[in-house]
This record gives structure tokens, sequence and C-alpha cells, in this order.
């Protein structure tokens, strides 16, 4: 270990003190105090810089144009306290002055992810209840296109160049009266906050209910060691309709950083951009860190870098040397945020593939079996966890609500295990979900937009391990009667995902098959797919190389 990174951990106490202190901080009531508090610590000192678009704000400033926005949604009946508001905006700064604004004002935020096709779009904004939208002008086909009820015009905020009839942006600052904006509702910890769309096992994704507390926590539980380092920089590279990009940009607020804002994920940009912001915390993803190293990694001033991956002991204590930094994993979901994590005390015998560490301030964490009932000391089971801040269920969704919390319990759907020493393994998902790059995909929702399409009777889903993406998404298509691989081609089956399918959702390799393993009850054996072959590319058809491999 470099003496730096020595001298860095003499500044954070031990895990027991941490999560002391954590829970003693006193937390603002909503996410709307907490900019003001930050606005009266901080004053001008930058709060971000979205670099490509050289826009910057400081914590006062941020805190005065977000009441200007609130003021202006307000006064043009845009939205109020409790209407549901979509966001459909890539990373740029109208999206969390948006977002933050809508805070203040008492309103539900409903992200929107901007690679949304016009049917997942008009999913979300029949499912959550959106009445109204703010998205760019480039994203106003989409909308257009949705076949269901949409916003209104007069509901509908522009970022660019507005129809008539509709809202721009700019003018929800001239529609606001100059002062401080008060908001018409009290607005407690508890009160809802965003809806966060999440891929499950049931086909669309779920709208899991966040309340302002819940940001509070969890992006205060982020930082909870960061706090000790003297961290003044860091680089957000995640979009701001993932909940990493929110949770990110919070988190950097309780640091007190000015926070680079990137335009999107880049695996190959990333460690440029930390070096041109002097970046010095970050969330980073596994494939950036597993990339091949360059005489350039260490010139950098990272003091702390925190993912959700595992590499051996031997090759984590190769990165850490390599960009001179601490790596520390995480693990959570959107309904709890952050539940364990691995402390920056931990020595390099304890870092490892699935090791996650310790519980998170704030949560207690279970390993049960399939009755709730808990398991003994280093026995598998599914991973549980409650505590203030966790999700309040999933909107307009009883059975799935009552499914995953039970008994006041979030049930992950992943199965881990804990050793004696209560430091916790994640052992792999129990859900039909495929994680490519940053995204969490459904198999199901992939599936059902497969089998929609005329000449295929069944298909199933399954993830391939990809060095670069963690996974990539495999089909395997059986067709019905009288169809062929021929009649039926991959570029057709291809165009009809595009279609209907974000493009992270299209699977990459096809597998064309007279039938499928099942079970009793006809459900897809995908264990059996997965043993079939040592290479699951084999014989697919791979959408990248457009040919069969």
């Amino acid at each position: 270990m470099t003496d730096e990174r020595a001298n860095n951990l003499r500044l954070v106490p031990s895990p027991d003190e941490v999560r002391r202190l954590t829970e003693a901080r006193p937390l603002p009531d909503s996410i709307g105090d907490f900019i003001r508090e930050r606005a009266a610590a901080l004053g001008e000192r930058r709060a971000w810089n979205f670099f490509t678009e050289g826009e910057e704000i400081t914590y006062a400033g941020l805190d005065r144009e977000t009441d200007r926005i609130a003021a202006g949604l307000l006064a043009l009946g845009v939205a109020g306290p409790g209407v549901h508001v979509g966001i459909m905006l890539s990373n740029r700064a109208e999206w969390p002055l948006t977002w933050l604004a809508l805070m203040k004002l008492g309103a539900v935020v409903v992200p929107i992810n901007i690679a949304y096709t016009a049917r997942e779009v008009g999913y979300i904004v029949d499912n959550a209840d959106v009445a109204a939208i703010v998205l760019g002008e480039e994203h106003l086909p989409i909308l257009a296109a949705v076949d269901g009820t949409r916003p209104p015009p007069c509901r509908t905020v522009v970022v660019g160049a507005a129809p008539e009839g509709f809202v721009p942006w700019t003018g929800l600052r001239e529609a606001a009266p100059d002062g401080p904006f008060v908001a018409p509702v009290e607005i407690a910890p508890d009160r809802l906050a965003t809806i966060q769309y999440t891929s499950g096992t049931t086909g669309f994704p779920k709208g899991v209910m966040l309340d302002h507390r819940h940001w509070l926590i969890g992006s205060q539980n982020a930082v909870m060691e960061a706090l000790f380092l003297g961290i003044e920089r860091m680089l957000l590279c995640h979009a701001f309709h993932y909940m990493a990009g929110q949770h990110f940009l919070l988190s950097g607020f309780h640091l007190g950083a000015d926070v680079a804002v990137a335009p999107r994920l880049s695996i190959r940009n990333w460690m440029t951009w930390a070096r041109e912001h002097r970046a010095q915390y970050g969330l980073v993803t596994g494939p950036l860190l597993n990339q091949a190293p360059t005489d350039r990694d260490g010139e950098n001033e990272l003091k702390l870098l925190v993912i959700s991956y595992g590499f051996t002991p031997a090759r984590h204590d190769e990165i850490e040397t390599r960009f001179g930094c601490h790596v520390r994993n995480i693990y959570g979901m959107t309904e709890n945020m952050m539940s364990v994590h691995v402390p920056l005390h931990t020595p390099i015998e304890r870092q490892g593939p699935g090791s996650i560490g310790i519980p998170a301030p704030y949560r207690e964490v279970r390993i049960v079996d399939e009755h709730g009932a808990d398991v003994p000391d280093g026995t598998p089971g599914e991973i549980v966890s409650r505590g203030p801040g966790h999700a309040r269920g999933y909107y307009k969704n009883p059975e799935a609500t009552a499914a995953t919390f039970r008994d006041n319990w979030l049930h992950s759907g992943d199965r881990g295990l804990r050793d004696a020493g209560g430091w916790h393994q994640f052992l792999g998902r129990m859900k039909d979900v495929i994680r490519r790059s940053h995204e969490n995909i459904s198999a199901i929702e992939v599936e059902s937009v497969l089998v929609a399409m005329d000449g295929i009777e069944r298909a199933a889903c399954i993830a391939v391990p990809d060095d670069k993406r963690g996974d990539e998404v495999k089909a395997y298509l059986v067709l019905k009667a009288g169809f062929t691989p021929e009649t039926v081609p991959p570029a057709v089956v291809l165009a009809h995902c595009e279609a209907n399918l974000a493009p992270f959702k299209i699977p990459r390799f096809l597998t064309y098959r007279e039938e499928l393993p099942t079970t009793a009850s006809d459900k897809v054996e995908k264990h059996k797919l997965i043993a079939e072959a040592k290479d699951l590319r084999a014989g697919s058809y791979d959408r990248e190389a457009d040919a069969w491999v």
C-alpha cells in the first residue's frame, strides 16, 4: 500500500464508529431543505460543472435557480404538489435543475430513459399517471408516437425549440416571481419524491416509490467514509434517468464537492475526464478498471473509487496500486439504495468476487430461506434488508409489493451468505434479470416483445458473460409452424426489437431452436440452456459482427 493510501486510511474511523457518526448526523426533512442547507453552508462554492456544455453553478446559485423554476412550474400550471412529472432529458443541467425544483414543489418525478421507444415511454406515462413532462426537443417525435394518453402541450415543457402551444423551458424562469420559493404544502421526509422504474421479472418495469428520506439516507451512506478523506472534487458519468446519477449527485452535495458531470458513461474517456477535472472520488464499473493498463493510470488525484463488482484479492491489489487509490465494493438495489458495503479498513485478503462486506448505516441485513427464516452462518439464502429509507413499494402494483416487502423486510431476490464474523458474500441473482453495462434488463420483457412478432412461437433470453459489458443478451427462438430462419431472419427479428425496445435491451445473440427444455408446468429451464455449451456464443448470430459465430 502506498504512503498516501495509508495516510488516507488513518483519517477514517473504524466501521463501527463510522456507522455511529453517520446515524447521529441530523438529516433535513426534504431534498429541498437539503439544498437550502448546502447553499447556506457553502455559498458561492461551485456545485457542478457540466463540462461539455460549459454550464456551471454554485451552491447558492443552485438554491436560487431551483426556487425560480419551482415557482415557474407552479405559476404556469405545469405542476403542483403531488403532480407526477416525467423527465426525459440527456445528461444536461436542465435535468437536475428540474428535478430539484420539483422536489421543492412537492411534486413526484418520474425519470424516463432517453433510449426508450414510444412503446416503453407510453407504458411509463400511463402506468405512473404522468400528468406533465419535461423533455428535449429531440424526444418530441417519440412522445408524439405514443399510442395512448400523454400530457397535453400546455403541460409539456420542451428544452430547446418548443412548438407552438408547448411550454419552453426558458419560460419557467420568466414566469417566476422574485424572492425565495415557499412550497404550498409541507414536505415531510416520507413524502413521495420519485417513481423510479426498474426492470423486474414480470415483463414491463415496475415503478419503485421512493420518498425524500430514501434519497437523503442513501446519498449520505454512499459517502460516509469519503467524508473523512477531505474530498473536494468528483466525477459523475451515470445518466440522470438512472438512479445512480441522481444518487451520486446528492452524494457530492453531502461532501460539498465540485461535481464534474459528463454527458454519458464512457469507459474509454473516464480516466481522461478524471485527470482533466482532478477528480478525487467516483462511481465506476468493473470493466472500466479491467481495461489494459496504460502508462498514465497513476497520473490522477483519485482517493476512492466505488464499484459494484468483484476482483480476486491479487487483482484488486493490482488495481489499487495501478491507480493509486482505494477501490471498494458496494451492494444494493433501487429499493434500498445501498445496504451492504466493504469498509475502507478491510484487509486485501477479504476483497474478492462476491465480497460485499457489512451492513451500511441505517440497514439491517439477514440471510433467509424460502420461508423467511434465518439460515445458519455459511449457508446460502436470500438477502433481505430493512431500515428507514427503504422503498415504499411498487406504484399501482400491490401484488409485486406484497411479494417483495414481507413482514417489513425487503426481499432482494439475490442469493448470498454471511460468515460467522458477519461478513457477507453475494452469490448471484435469483431473479430473471440480465445486467448489461449499467442497465438492468428484464428477460421476460424482451421475450414478450419477441413473441409478439409474427412467426415466433416461443423465446427465452439468458445472459452471456462479456468482459466489456458484464452481460450480453442472448435470445433462443422457436418459430411457428410454416416459418423458417430464412423467412424470419435475424435482420427482421432485430428490426422488430429496434422498434419496440431501447437499444441496450436488444439481444446481441440469436439462436433458432426446434424446441426448448421445459418443466412439467411448461416453464423454460434456462439453467439447461446455459449448461449446454461452454461458450454460449457458439452457433449464434452475433448482431455486432453481423455474422454467425
